[in-house]
């Protein structure tokens, strides 16, 4: 099946954060579909044992996980130095989430339920920010 977004790339990887299986499923289904290379996993401890981040993409990250949240994952990944784009995700519409999320790292939040528009939308807002900040990184060395 030909892929629908044709900013897809081969080598570019989104890896899935969420404790929730049906959910991670069928959000890895969606993306495949666009073309995407996904990895996913359940629990956030996992996810940060087996993740290297040698591979060019994004995180999408679930913000209430019940082992660890996603923002105790954004302050493990800073502490890392990963330079992969995150995405995080909530069901719950609150604006201090949003602020937290942000201020810890995340490049893009969004809002559960959200369609296949507003998630490749997302992705390619932090692809952007993602290279922006390689740029500018560049540019002082």
């Amino acid at each position: 099946m030909q892929p629908l977004n044709p900013s897809a790339d081969p080598d570019f990887i989104v890896r899935i954060v969420d404790d929730d299986p049906s959910f991670l499923l069928s959000l890895r289904l969606v993306l495949e579909q666009e073309g995407f290379i996904c990895r996913t996993w359940s629990r956030a401890s996992t996810f940060l044992e087996e993740e290297s981040g040698e591979k060019p993409g994004v995180i999408l990250l679930d913000i209430h996980m019940p082992e660890m949240t996603g923002l105790e994952v954004l302050q493990r990944l800073g502490e890392r130095h990963s330079d992969l784009p995150v995405i995080c995700m909530s069901g719950h519409s609150d604006p201090n989430l949003l602020i937290q999320s942000i201020e810890s790292g995340a490049a893009v939040f969004i809002a559960k339920p959200f369609g296949v528009k507003a998630l490749l939308a997302a992705i390619d807002r932090a692809k952007e920010r993602h290279r922006r900040t390689n740029e500018e990184e560049k540019r002082e060395d």
